[in-house]
Formats: structure tokens, C-alpha cells, sequence
């Protein structure tokens, strides 16, 4: 494939701005910070800051408009705003990736994975991804996502946007308290979409019909700090209402109606004791869902219920530190659409409890060569109704070299149990697949230079071996299944750059490479790119103008795990492109902004049979009264 000269120039302009700015609400645009400080009892980790996340938050956009700059993050996107948007790290499921908000798990029993649709980032002030397993939470075997939030500094946000395809969306939040220990805060948001977009197929221009987006969110947060504990308490509760279509496949090209109705309530507390041994903490979270799937012949309801109620303390004795966690679960499931071998069965449940225990050692010498380095081992067990209990086991090894470079390695056995819709979905379900279990083993080289302004650079190798792998294969183009791999290979390794040459100036730059293939047959994983690439760039000129660039490489994949010629997905590129400006007036801050998405108008699918649209247009502005100055302070 050639490259026009005149857009690689495109792509190499700067990125990612990174200014010293206190005003945390009336934020920079974001930056991608590869964070290279000493994490003691955590695998290395990729973190968007409060500062990163504002420009994202200021155009009211979603999560998955975050995560797809992240290295190896891959979203899964089945059309526009009416499609369910999941992600994946390193070929490895998106069930197999947890999310947690400010340390509670978020659990889905039924569906299992997370749909990124259903959360703005206009909900969160910061977000860190950690690749491998977790000696914590189950059924992490690629990593974690964790959300936290941060003290507002504003007395009230708006935000207001339109765009292509009908998109108009409104939010507002106000913070109730601003006290230095004690904050809460309150949003709505509204954001509605008719997905009709046109796409080309043998050389004639249909449309997607019947897409339409409608979504209603509410959340508060209340953090009260004391010098010795922390009181959170966050909940969350939304409505969709949606016409999603069905996929597009050859010689059929008109979708039937179906309407997805949903409201979803999750509501989480925590209590944090600290001291100068370490800390203790209780925390639960209640998630209640209803889910209609409406079409012309049938009609589906389900209600799903999922209980978490978690206990853990960490000790500090000189150079050791042991971590202890206890971790209860209950889910309830009853719908319409149940069965165990076509036999329809009224609702499911399970019931399971977690322990895990892990220990971490600290050695330190002279700083001149080698100066720290931590060890750290743990062991989880699941027990699980209907299923024997699993054990999982990790070792991790940090070494902190001179100058802020360190080497790190990771070796893990971890497990996962299928979800409900695995095992139980009507002609989808398979009660007798295995849960999966999984080797993980890391190895990469971190670190920093500050005498060239700022350079963040990481290199990683990685192999994972899963044994009983849980893939869905559609049978036909209405039916799917589901099925286990006896055992599946993803090896591959991945590059990280940032480089800031001067204040007004960053780049980024990112490049994985997963090799994911059934064992026996060699064939790839379905919906696994061999190769991604990554490349922000950012300028900002004049101090009100802010412009940039984002690119994005996604390799061939397959939609089925046969490989056959019918099932290939070409590579695809993807080129982004703002323009912002910012002005304060009587301490009042504005911002308007115009983003052009797919600039290059390329017709791709992300998954087969889901068109994704061409170029489109966002005009958003924002109003923030007023715009104070605090500095940043994470919770959670």
C-alpha cells in the first residue's frame, strides 16, 4: 500500500499537548502518559490523567473514544451509536478484561463483558489499563481497566453538540459540595442519534436503515476524607432505547426492525481505613439490569440482578507487604430466552466466593547501579456453584535500573468461568463448555529521558497460552454459537513512544503486533488484527488554538475461526482530525470545537456485516462557571 506523501505529513503533526496548567477544569487537550512511577504492588500500567481525559470530557464523548488510543486496546464496534461497542487486549476476549470504578469490580453475569456505550467520560477524571492478570479481582486474564474521579473545581459544566446523522447530545453537571475532604457532584446527560448513514456495495449506495440511538444517564458521587478513612459512594443508572438493525449480508441488504430497550441501575459504596501498617477497606456494589429485545416476531425480557460484597487489608512489615481479599458474589438471571440443550428453563443463578493472598518483597541497594526491586507472588481460589474451584497463581518482578529505566516480567495462571449467555442463551448457549484457563508471561523494558524535554518509551513481549478458549461463531447470518478452542496461542510484542520536543508540541506513536491462532489448526483467532498502529499528534498555536491529528491501523483479521476466504476483513485506516479554540471571559470558560471523523471517508467493517460510517462531522461547546484553580487529586 502506498502512502501519500502530503498525509503522512498529516499524521506527523504534533500531539498531545502537555502543559503545565493547574486548572484541571478547563483542561489542555489529553495526553497518553506511559506512567513510569514506582508502583510497588501493581503490574505496569498505562494511565490517562485527569489533565489527559478533559478535552475528551469537554466534547461529552464516551469511553471508547479514549481507550482506542491506548496501545493494544482494540475496540469491537458493530455500527455507529446504536451498535454495542466492547474492547480486547492482545487477541485475548473482552470477557476476559475487568472494569473497576474506584476499586469495586463491575460485574455482568449475564453478558460478561462491558459494553462502553452505556459509560461517557464525562463520568470519570481518570483511567488506567493494566496488562495481565490480577491477583484480586476474578476473571481478569488480559488485565484491568480501572475508573476513578477526582474533587470538581467548577461551579457548574454544560456542554451542548450536534452533528452527522442526527446526533445531538446535552449534559450538565454540578458539584453540590467542593470542600477540601468532602466533595459531591451530580450529571445528567441526554444524547440521541439516527444511524442511516449510506455505505457502498457493488458499486450501488444502499443505506443502514432502522439504527437509532437514544440514551438517558444520570450519576452522583460523594467522597468524604478523613485523615485516617475515605467514604465513597458512587451510583449510576441509565436508559437506552434503540433501533438496532441487523447485520448486512450479501444479497439481503435491507435490516429488519428491532428495538433493544434497557435501564440499568449500579450503585457502589467504600469504606478505606489507613494507618502507618496499611489499610483495610469493605466495600459493595448492586447492579440490576432490564433488557428488552423487541423484533417483528418475537419478544425477549430479561432482568438480571448481581450482588458484590468485598473485604480486604494490606499490612506493611518493613520491607514485606501482604494483601489479603475476600470477595462474595451473587447473580440472578431470569428471562424469556433461557435454555439448557433447547429445553427452556425459567432463570439461573450463582452464588461465589473469592480468597486471595499475595505478598510482595522490596530490596533495595545502592542507587548508583541498581536501587530497588520488588518481588511479589499471590494465590486466588474461586469457588463457584456448579463448577470445581480454580486455582490461580501469579509472580511478578520489578527491577528499578538507574535513571528511571526499569525491567519488569509477569508469569500468571488465572481462570474464568463462562457468563450466563455463554451457557444458557436460546440456540446461542452451551452449558457444557469449560471455564477458561490461561498462562499469561510478560517481559518489557520502561522507562523515561527528561533532558530532550519529555520521552516515555515501552517495549513488551508476550505470550499467552489458553487452554478451553470461548469463542461465538455465527452458524448462519441471523444464528450463532458457542464454542470452546482446546487450546489457543497469542504471542506478539508491542512499542510505545511519546516524545514532547517543545511545550506547544507532542507526539505519540504506538505499534502492536498479536499472532493469536488455535493450536491444532493454526488458524487465527476471528476479530484479532495481526497488526495495530497508533500515531497522535497535537500543536497548539496562538494559546486559544489547539489542533489534532489521530491515525489509526488496524491489520486483516477474519470473522470466523475456519479463516476462509468469505470470513477475510480487509486492513483498514482511520484518520481523525479537531480543531479547538478556548477563551475565558469574565472568569468564565468557553470552548468550541469541530472534530471530522474517518477524514479520509474509508468504508471498513469492524465486525462483518456492521458498516461503519464515513466521514462525519461534531460541532460541541462548552460553558464552565467558573473556571477555578486545584490541583489534581485521584480517588479510589
Amino acid at each position: 500500500m502506498r502512502i501519500n506523501p502530503l498525509l503522512l505529513w498529516v499524521l506527523l503533526l504534533p500531539h498531545y499537548m502537555l502543559l503545565s496548567q493547574q486548572d484541571t477544569a478547563w483542561t489542555t487537550s489529553p495526553i497518553i502518559i506511559i506512567d513510569t512511577s514506582y508502583q510497588k504492588y501493581e503490574g505496569t500500567t498505562t494511565t490517562l490523567f485527569a489533565d489527559s481525559l478533559g478535552n475528551y470530557q469537554n466534547n461529552g464523548l464516551q469511553l471508547q473514544d479514549a481507550l482506542i488510543h491506548l496501545n493494544s486496546v482494540y475496540i469491537r464496534s458493530y455500527g455507529s451509536h446504536s451498535g454495542i461497542k466492547t474492547f480486547s487486549l492482545r487477541g485475548l476476549a473482552s470477557n476476559q478484561t475487568n472494569v473497576v470504578i474506584a476499586g469495586i469490580p463491575l460485574q455482568s453475569a449475564q453478558q460478561g463483558s462491558f459494553n462502553l456505550a452505556n459509560f461517557s467520560l464525562d463520568d470519570f477524571e481518570q483511567i488506567s489499563v493494566s496488562q495481565g492478570s490480577s491477583d484480586i479481582h476474578s476473571n481478569t486474564l488480559s488485565g484491568n481497566i480501572e475508573l476513578n474521579f477526582t474533587r470538581p473545581t467548577y461551579k457548574v459544566k454544560c456542554k451542548l453538540g450536534l452533528g452527522s446523522f442526527e446526533n445531538y447530545f446535552g449534559h450538565i453537571s454540578v458539584p453540590l459540595k467542593k470542600q477540601k475532604n468532602n466533595f459531591s457532584k451530580i450529571q445528567l446527560r441526554y444524547e440521541q442519534a439516527r444511524d442511516n448513514y449510506p455505505f457502498v456495495y457493488q458499486n450501488q449506495t444502499f443505506y443502514r436503515e432502522n439504527a437509532q440511538f437514544r440514551q438517558y444517564q444520570a450519576n452522583a458521587v460523594w467522597v468524604r476524607e478523613h485523615k485516617k478513612w475515605t467514604f465513597t459512594i458512587y451510583s449510576k443508572a441509565y436508559t437506552n432505547d434503540n433501533g438496532v438493525p441487523d447485520a448486512i449480508v450479501h444479497n439481503h441488504l435491507s435490516s429488519t426492525q428491532k428495538k433493544l430497550q434497557e435501564q440499568d441501575t449500579w450503585t457502589m459504596f467504600k469504606i478505606k481505613k489507613v494507618d502507618k501498617k496499611g489499610f483495610q477497606e469493605i466495600g459493595a456494589s448492586y447492579h440490576f439490569n432490564h433488557l428488552g429485545y423487541l423484533t417483528p416476531l418475537v419478544r425477549f425480557k430479561y432482568v438480571n440482578h448481581d450482588l458484590l460484597l468485598q473485604y480486604q487489608a494490606g499490612y506493611l512489615y518493613k520491607r514485606h507487604y501482604v494483601k489479603m481479599h475476600v470477595q462474595g458474589l451473587y447473580a440472578h438471571l431470569e428471562g424469556d430466552n433461557l435454555s439448557i440443550r433447547l429445553q427452556r428453563i425459567p432463570f439461573v443463578y450463582r452464588s461465589q466466593v473469592n480468597g486471595a493472598v499475595s505478598h510482595a518483597y522490596t530490596w533495595q541497594k545502592d542507587r548508583a547501579t541498581l536501587y530497588c526491586a520488588t518481588f511479589q507472588t499471590a494465590y486466588r481460589i474461586n469457588f463457584i456453584s456448579d463448577f470445581s474451584p480454580m486455582h490461580n497463581v501469579s509472580c511478578y518482578a520489578n527491577l528499578f535500573l538507574y535513571k528511571k529505566q526499569y525491567l519488569y516480567a509477569n508469569l500468571s495462571y488465572t481462570a474464568r468461568i463462562p457468563s450466563f449467555n455463554e451457557m444458557y442463551y436460546f440456540g446461542y448457549g452451551n452449558p457444557d463448555i469449560l471455564p477458561e484457563r490461561t498462562q499469561n508471561m510478560q517481559i518489557g523494558y520502561s522507562g523515561s529521558i527528561d533532558k530532550l524535554r519529555q520521552v516515555l518509551y515501552k517495549a513488551e513481549l508476550f505470550y499467552h497460552i489458553i487452554h478451553d478458549k470461548i469463542v461465538s461463531i455465527p452458524q448462519n447470518p441471523v444464528i450463532w454459537s458457542t464454542y470452546s478452542i482446546g487450546k489457543v496461542i497469542s504471542k506478539g510484542f508491542e512499542v510505545d513512544v511519546q516524545y514532547q520536543p517543545h511545550k506547544s508540541m507532542v507526539i505519540h506513536y504506538g505499534y502492536t503486533r498479536t499472532d493469536a491462532r488455535d493450536a491444532l489448526t493454526k488458524s487465527l483467532l476471528p476479530y484479532t488484527p495481526v497488526e495495530m498502529i497508533k500515531l497522535q499528534a497535537q500543536y497548539q498555536f496562538f494559546k486559544v488554538f489547539t489542533v489534532q491529528g489521530a491515525y489509526q491501523y488496524n491489520g486483516y483479521r477474519f470473522s470466523s475461526v475456519q479463516n476462509d476466504r468469505s470470513s477475510y476483513l480487509e486492513p483498514y485506516h482511520i484518520l481523525d482530525f479537531n480543531i479547538t479554540y478556548r477563551m475565558r471571559y469574565c472568569g468564565q470558560g468557553i470552548q468550541v470545537r469541530i472534530d471530522i471523523n474517518n477524514l479520509l471517508n474509508v468504508q471498513y467493517e469492524v465486525i462483518k456485516g456492521y458498516v461503519m460510517p464515513r466521514r462525519s462531522y461534531v460541532l460541541s461547546f462548552l460553558w464552565a462557571c467558573p473556571s477555578l484553580r486545584s490541583g489534581r487529586r485521584a480517588t479510589g
